[in-house]
């Protein structure tokens, strides 16, 4: 069974679970927001059958907010001024365990050696945790900013003395990558009336040494990351005649004409004529399609799959004749036909170990380009890297060397939305921009 799918099943029994358990005392079951948006994403990238069974059990949920609950400390009327605002997000504190000792969990250490300087920190975590500030000589710790679903059992503390602490509700991030953080770090910084952080330092679990703030070399904010992506990206209007035609909307993406579905492939003629070539049942089972190419001159569709160890399918128009090859465990995301080359091309699926394949016909691998995601601009900001599925690149136009893909969290459909980034990528040599 597909992790996905065995992830769905266990989420929509705890979930009910859950909820019934609740029901019998007459509320709704509740679940943080981070708890809600892992369940969502799980549910999004299941297939179509459960994903409606697995949102109807998530719907009968509320989210808790934290933002509610009545704080043990009232934040400070008078907010003083601060030179520095530095972060820190963890999902969890360290569990401290030894031998014939109880378990229990530890408190994050948080040393700030900026001396001169008058400092604010804002300390976020998901659980519960003792947060045991240590400033060096002469650092002085203007505000301290908790946030995070335990915040109200979150207490604080400098050099080992109580500190006033103030209590809110941030975004929770605890990596600098992804798209958690930057609207973490805006809130942060509006919070403390700032134009950025000076610093950030995030784990999952908490290091046992804590964590040690030394250096202040400043964050950029999204404006600024986002202006520096355009800066680099390459413009539509330098792009070739085809990939201006796709962008624009002249032309159709390659292989548009058709649809690869879970009983084959559905389409038009050229006369506008509907048609549906349905596979036959001697055929692996089509689970996961991820997208169609067409081969017009010679009559042939393909159809690409993502399911179980994933599958390449063949129709030959002319001879009403289908075959299907293992993709052996290869996660695509796309598939497109290259007219010029007579080669198809599988683009990345939604997991990171897939690459670009450059195939034959008949679904031999030629050659395997392997691209890391961080060689994509601006891709690590728009999911979660630590949670779900990345992105799949879904195929609109190819070229020679160079193929113009488009980046999205969708597992099904054959298309983007408007707002999933363009990346022209070449094969020869691997490079990648970004398209604005």
């Amino acid at each position: 069974m597909p992790r996905l799918i065995a992830a769905s099943l266990l989420l929509i029994v705890t979930s009910t679970t859950l909820a019934m358990g609740q029901a019998t005392n007459g509320s709704r079951a509740q679940i943080s927001q981070v708890e809600m948006e892992w369940r969502q994403a799980t549910c999004r990238a299941s297939e179509n059958w459960l994903r409606r069974a697995c949102q109807e059990v998530l719907g009968t949920f509320d989210v808790i907010q934290p933002a509610q609950a009545e704080p043990e400390t009232v934040a400070p009327v008078d907010r003083p001024e601060v030179d520095e605002l530095h972060l820190v997000g963890i999902y969890e504190p360290r569990t401290v365990r030894q031998t014939g000792q109880p378990v229990r969990q530890g408190s994050v250490v948080v040393e700030v050696d900026r001396p001169g300087q008058d400092v604010a920190l804002v300390l976020t975590s998901h659980e519960p945790v003792q947060w045991d500030i240590v400033a060096s000589p002469d650092t002085r710790i203007a505000r301290v900013i908790l946030s995070g679903d335990g915040v109200v059992r979150s207490p604080a503390q400098v050099n080992s003395s109580p500190v006033e602490v103030e209590r809110t509700t941030l975004p929770l991030a605890y990596e600098i990558r992804g798209n958690r953080f930057q609207p973490f770090h805006e809130a942060a910084f509006t919070f403390v009336g700032v134009d950025r952080a000076d610093s950030f330092h995030g784990a999952y679990t908490a290091p046992p040494g804590g964590f040690l703030i030394t250096r202040a070399p400043g964050l950029a904010t999204q404006a600024e990351i986002e202006e520096a992506l355009l800066e680099r990206a390459v413009d539509r209007a330098d792009l070739n005649a085809s990939f201006r035609s796709v962008l624009s909307g002249d032309g159709s993406p390659a292989g548009a004409k058709w649809r690869f579905d879970g009983e084959g492939f559905i389409g038009r003629d050229d006369a506008g004529t509907a048609l549906r070539y349905a596979a036959p049942l001697i055929l692996p089972d089509i689970s996961w399609p991820m997208g169609a190419a067409h081969d017009p001159d010679g009559g042939l569709l393909w159809g690409i799959t993502l399911g179980g160890e994933g599958y390449l399918y063949r129709f030959d128009v002319a001879s009403d004749e289908w075959t299907a090859w293992s993709m052996e465990n290869h996660d695509a995301g796309g598939l497109i036909f290259d007219r010029e080359g007579g080669m198809l091309i599988a683009t990345p699926g939604p997991r990171r170990r897939s690459a670009f394949l450059v195939m034959d016909q008949r679904g031999q691998v030629l050659r395997r380009v392997g691209i890391p995601l961080e060689d994509f601009p601006g891709l690590l900001d728009t999911f979660d890297p630590g949670n779900g599925p990345s992105p799949r690149f879904t195929p609109l136009a190819v070229m020679g060397t160079e193929i113009l893909v488009s980046a999205g969290l969708g597992m099904g459909g054959s298309r983007a939305s408007a707002r999933s980034p363009i990346y022209l990528v070449d094969l020869a040599d691997r490079s990648v921009r970004l398209v604005k």
